[in-house]
């Protein structure tokens, strides 16, 4: 009897809400327009080199973005958020850079993939940039590469349409 009831709590407070059905539909509406916005909330470099022990922490991120706007990306990482990477992204601000963002494919666990590459001019501004949309929420992971190299940055953020 008491399985039974812990059953019933766990499937009751997993419960989707509207609010976190309706914040899903519009980022990914937003994400399959090519017109949203990041807001990163934190940062896990995963591939920093052991030897520099700062860049494996998790830092919190408050002011910083990614953006696409059709074919067009920007980003920006507030110098509040105190960051300064070894591997060049992100580094404070870049706008018009050239986007492709795929269509989005649905994972097993429930998530979403976009894939954006990024170029801009010359070969430092190109980036491979992951978007993992989690199932039931606007909440999602981005993961950075510079093609070529091995390092990745991934980032957690929210997904909002872009609104000019």
């Amino acid at each position: 009897m008491f399985a039974l009831f812990c059953l019933c709590v766990s499937c009751k407070t997993q419960q989707i809400t509207p609010e976190q059905k309706s914040e899903h539909q519009e980022a990914l509406a937003s994400l399959r327009n090519g017109c949203f916005i990041v807001q990163l909330d934190a940062l896990y470099p995963s591939s920093a080199s052991p030897l520099t022990p700062a860049l494996t922490e998790y830092k919190e991120m408050r002011e910083s973005y990614l953006k696409a706007n059709g074919g067009d990306f920007s980003y920006y990482i507030s110098p509040n958020d105190g960051m300064r990477l070894h591997i060049g992204f992100p580094a404070d601000r870049k706008e018009n850079l050239r986007a492709e963002v795929s269509e989005g494919k649905k994972k097993r666990n429930g998530e979403c993939r976009f894939h954006i590459k990024v170029r801009g001019e010359g070969i430092v501004d190109d980036r491979d940039v992951v978007i993992l949309l989690r199932p039931h929420s606007n909440r999602c992971t981005v993961k950075v590469t510079q093609p070529g190299r091995v390092s990745q940055i991934s980032m957690e953020g929210r997904v909002f349409p872009l609104k000019e």
